[in-house]
């Protein structure tokens, strides 16, 4: 059996930490038929076909350009897509397209794979399931849905906002995310901690023994970093030492870094907010034994990765009530869900309390060996997608 995997969500050499979860996916899958993946990359670059994918064991990948104009062409993407990348779904003699993404990726995939007689599956991710409230790109992901064989989506959330936008329930399948549970595991924070140091990780001006909160994801506007930060400087405000020995880690990276760097100023948390941009898996795995709590304050999320490896890291979670979120820490004991409330105000006052609660406890704890609460691989994701699918083992 022969797949031909599709997503512009996928490492490049310009943005190596790109779509990761994508790349574990689909290097698992390949454990077990025959994968060949495209990425699909947007803009003018003339020599993207010579890429090569940064990642080791990748699986064989070919990245194809796809001539672009913001905004103007985002109606007709997916028929710039389709046309882009058609040469490579030939040649490769797959049998079964597997897109990640429903827009434009899903929806160039399914027309490609009704032309040209394959088989194809989509998978939703998250917060792509939202263009469907789009007039023109949601009708044309609700026919692609209806026409392909089959769609995946990563929370039970997510299925329900595909059944209601027209999608037939019995196309769409739920198969939760898994993680690298060889990298996100529980470690000795004093051992996380020197091999952050030895690596040159640590900020200087971050004291060892310091409470740490940790936010890892991309830093854009659905993820509400700027909330996170008015929420951390009332938490500090609310302790009777002002916080003085509790920081907040952003590992991440995007259009809203310069806009969070700004309200650290504002708000006077230099010396207790280090935005060390976005970091390495390994490294992000060091940090979540170094940490005491990971906090997420996103308005929409699928079913958040960096949660799922928080969890198999034994690293208590704060976030708010997005997604799958509230499904996924319904039985985790040290975690907490913030729901939302109508003003942000009364929000950052929540997580504020959320995140002090979870700090006071993990400093008693410091001691405990923490405890694990998500053990699935992205083999046992693949695992269950191809048996879904109905393939075979290599």
């Amino acid at each position: 059996m022969k797949w031909l995997t599709l997503s512009n969500l996928f490492p490049t050499p310009s943005e190596p930490l790109r779509g990761l979860y994508n790349l574990r996916l689909f290097r698992s899958l390949g454990h077990r038929v025959d994968v060949r993946n495209v990425c699909p990359v947007f803009g003018w670059r003339r020599r993207v076909r010579q890429w090569h994918c940064p990642v080791p064991g990748a699986p064989f990948t070919t990245y194809v350009p796809v001539p672009y104009v913001p905004v103007l062409s985002r109606p007709f993407n997916w028929r710039l897509l389709m046309m882009a990348v058609r040469k490579s779904v030939v040649e490769s003699g797959a049998d079964t397209v597997y897109a990640a993404w429903l827009y434009p990726d899903g929806v160039a995939a399914a027309e490609l794979a009704r032309n040209t007689g394959k088989k194809c599956w989509l998978m939703a991710l998250g917060s792509d399931v939202g263009h469907t409230a789009h007039p023109q790109r949601g009708t044309l992901i609700v026919e692609s849905c209806n026409a392909v064989e089959g769609v995946l989506c990563v929370a039970p959330h997510l299925k329900d906002e595909l059944v209601e936008a027209g999608v037939r329930a019995d196309k769409v399948h739920v198969v939760a995310n898994g993680v690298e549970t060889n990298l996100f595991h529980p470690r000795p924070k004093a051992d996380a901690v020197a091999r952050l140091k030895s690596s040159g990780a640590w900020p200087v001006e971050l004291a060892q023994d310091a409470k740490l909160a940790i936010f890892v994801g991309n830093i854009v506007e659905v993820k509400r970093p700027l909330l996170l930060l008015d929420a951390w400087a009332r938490y500090r405000r609310q302790q009777k030492d002002g916080g003085t020995n509790s920081a907040l880690l952003l590992l991440g990276q995007g259009p809203l870094m310069s806009s969070v760097r700004h309200e650290i100023r504002r708000l006077g948390q230099e010396g207790c907010v280090f935005a060390l941009g976005a970091r390495p898996p390994e490294e992000v795995a060091l940090w979540m034994n170094a940490a005491d709590c990971l906090c997420l304050c996103s308005a929409q999320e699928g079913m958040p990765n960096v949660v799922l490896e928080a969890l198999a890291s034994g690293l208590p979670v704060v976030s708010t009530a997005a997604g799958a979120v509230p499904e996924i820490l319904k039985d985790v004991a040290n975690s907490i869900v913030v729901s939302e409330t109508r003003s942000e105000d009364a929000l950052a006052d929540r997580i504020a309390g959320a995140i002090g609660f979870c700090l006071a406890r993990a400093e008693r704890e410091r001691a405990v060996e923490r405890a694990v609460f998500w053990t699935r691989s992205w083999d046992d994701m693949a695992g269950e997608i191809i048996g879904l699918i109905g393939g075979k083992k290599a």
